[in-house]
């Protein structure tokens, strides 16, 4: 359906994987370093922008004029700029999302709520908190007033609006967003971890932080965040930092897992 909408929108439209036959092309996961045939077709027709979904097209990743993966954080938090420069209301996203979404409501004025990880937990909350606009930082974004689902198609639409209203390209759309860094690891559970024992010892550790525990531990800083969440599907401990500096997210994960799981 992609290709239809965007035609529809008055787009020009170079498709890239798009038959539907069943066969997904390339790695279904939209992520950066999945979409380096899509990179190189944006520089090859000079196009403004690229875009990629997943499977079931709930998720979207860009591709900036300069054929550049943005990763699928920068979906919602310029679906948000967007959205916030229209009209004025509240947001929200999951706890794993990327903290510029606090400072995009910070400079609009607006609150910001996080929920569980999840779809259904961000929408929720979207409805409790009388939100605008929300969505995860996997390329989800959520509008209520088309429906409270995760939509790529959607997440197109507003942002193509947002270029069209600025009369600015998606790379400099993207360079007025506060920079950020998040890195995300997992670690296996075997029989011995007693997850419930590890849990209190960070928060033990970190009680001068601030600390969100309605999915796993999320520790707080000014300058950067620490999510340890066990997995509700796999036997797995998901450990993600985000700050200023690749490397010290890295580091951020990589303490966690040596100081409480080794």
């Amino acid at each position: 359906m992609s290709p239809l909408l965007l035609k529809a929108l008055g787009c020009e439209v170079i498709e890239l994987y798009s038959k539907p036959n069943g066969m997904f092309s390339r790695i279904a996961e939209p992520a950066a370093k999945n979409l380096g045939a899509l990179e190189n077709e944006v520089k090859k027709h000079s196009a403004d922008i690229g875009f990629a979904t997943d499977p079931d097209v709930d998720r979207l990743s860009i591709v900036s004029d300069e054929g550049k993966a943005l990763g699928t954080e920068y979906t919602l938090l310029l679906s948000e700029k967007y959205v916030l420069s229209q009209k004025k209301g509240n947001i929200a996203t999951n706890l794993s999302s990327s903290m510029a979404s606090d400072v995009i409501a910070k400079e609009n004025g607006v609150e910001i709520f996080r929920s569980r990880v999840g779809e259904i937990n961000v929408a929720e909350a979207m409805k409790e908190h009388n939100c605008i606009i929300g969505g995860e930082g996997n390329g989800g974004v959520i509008l209520p007033d088309l429906h409270f689902t995760r939509d790529a198609p959607l997440g197109m639409a507003l942002i193509l609006s947002y270029m069209a209203t600025s009369g600015k390209t998606i790379s400099e759309l993207a360079a007025e967003i506060p920079k950020y860094y998040i890195y995300k690891t997992k670690l296996d559970l075997t029989g011995d971890t007693d997850f419930e024992k590890v849990s209190n010892n960070i928060l033990n550790d970190f009680f001068d932080k601030k600390l969100d525990t309605q999915d796993g531990i999320k520790i707080i800083d000014p300058d950067f965040w620490i999510h340890i969440r066990k997995s509700g599907t796999e036997p797995i401990v998901r450990i993600i930092a985000e700050s200023s500096c690749e490397e010290e997210s890295k580091k951020l994960c990589e303490q966690i897992i040596k100081t409480y799981f080794e």
